[in-house]
């Protein structure tokens, strides 16, 4: 089980891999329009949904000419929710910590 978690997470350890899975969470699509949509080429694209589909977190259906890609499960859109959350939590940390740093210039109010 932890070898299964472990390969969901790698997988979606890279920027495009996220930004598909947020088109996904908004519905099916096929390659095509999930290029378009990412401004990523099909071939890339589609090595990106090969590898989320070898870690089970996303599904293929034919239709027609065209592959079809879904989420498996919301599981992963969680995932990538927290993650994203996460790090804008830790951004806001940053900045709050630059306007501390001696010799950080501060704006008086009054």
């Amino acid at each position: 089980m932890r070898d299964t978690a472990a390969g969901r997470i790698r997988a979606l350890g890279h920027v495009d891999r996220l930004r598909i899975i947020e088109v996904l969470s908004r519905g099916p699509a096929n390659v095509g329009e999930i290029a378009t949509l990412l401004r990523l080429s099909p071939t890339v694209t589609s090595r990106h949904l090969r590898e989320l589909h070898a870690a089970q977190i996303v599904d293929r259906a034919q239709d027609g000419n065209h592959v079809v890609y879904s989420l498996a499960d919301r599981d992963a859109a969680r995932l990538v929710a927290a993650a994203y959350s996460g790090a804008a939590t830790q951004v806001r940390r940053l900045i709050a910590l630059a306007g501390e740093a001696p010799g950080a210039s501060r704006t008086s109010t009054g």
